[in-house]
């Protein structure tokens, strides 16, 4: 089942019956801004990237993005996109201080069970994948709840926009 959703600007969802939809991402310190979205399309334009397609799926407290695909626009998978760099900023407790300090941005590349700096190539890509991730995290946030989801995110990168399509179920309770 498509639910024909797009978006973009931030915030603003029109769907397949014009029912306007909210996100519930404020969890997530990962709402991408206009410079943030521009950027991500650029670099997969400049990668030759026409679709991208995300599968996912998740319920019950986990969830998140499974596979991410890169089609040119002869369908062709386009490989090299890799995101495989991480932020590491936000806050973090601070035992010294007993507050929650913020940590300053920094990406890194976990391999070989150690860590690295990202490029600034690798670093373009992790912006771009949180940013084609976003709108599965703005719809089911953390995945907490009686619920399961699956389905596929399909970018069209030109345009600008999405389509989610899909499986939900939600867990029913009767009394005994």
């Amino acid at each position: 089942d498509s639910k024909g959703l797009t978006r973009w600007p931030l915030g603003v969802y029109s769907s397949s019956n014009n029912q306007p939809r909210k996100g519930t991402i404020a969890m997530f310190d990962c709402n991408p801004t206009q410079s943030e979205f521009d950027n991500a399309m650029q670099t997969l334009a400049n990668a030759s990237v026409a679709t991208v397609l995300i599968e996912f799926s998740g319920g019950n407290d986990e969830g998140g993005p499974d596979a991410i695909t890169y089609l040119d626009a002869e369908g062709d998978i386009v490989t090299g996109l890799s995101a495989n760099a991480y932020n590491e900023s936000g806050s973090r407790f601070d035992p010294e201080t007993k507050r929650f300090v913020e940590n300053p941005q920094r990406w890194v590349v976990y391999e070989n069970n150690s860590k690295r700096d990202a490029t600034p190539e690798e670093i373009k890509r992790g912006q771009a994948a949180r940013v084609l991730e976003h709108p599965i995290y703005d719809l089911w946030g953390s995945f907490a709840g009686e619920f399961y989801v699956h389905g596929t995110l399909t970018w069209d990168v030109a345009a600008g926009t999405y389509t989610l399509s899909g499986q939900e179920s939600h867990e029913v309770w009767e009394d005994i």
